[in-house]
């Protein structure tokens, strides 16, 4: 018998998130893989204090081990 690991978490979490214009969260570092949706407006991610404007509609990607704040 072979043992697999995978890559990522078996546990998945789902939710939703309105921010309001100018709103955010603050510094954490990513535990996890996590997929971010932006339906309208755009986003400000600082990923290890690199600055990234996501303009929507998008689907982002943040990976674990990372510094982030919205």
């Amino acid at each position: 018998s072979e043992t697999v690991t995978l890559p990522f978490p078996l546990k998945s979490y789902f939710g939703d998130v309105v921010y309001p214009p100018g709103g955010g969260l603050a510094t954490r570092k990513q535990e996890n893989y996590q997929l971010v949706i932006l339906h309208s407006g755009q986003m400000t991610v600082w990923v290890n204090d690199e600055r990234i404007v996501v303009p929507s509609p998008r689907v982002c990607i943040l990976y674990p081990g990372y510094i982030e704040r919205f």
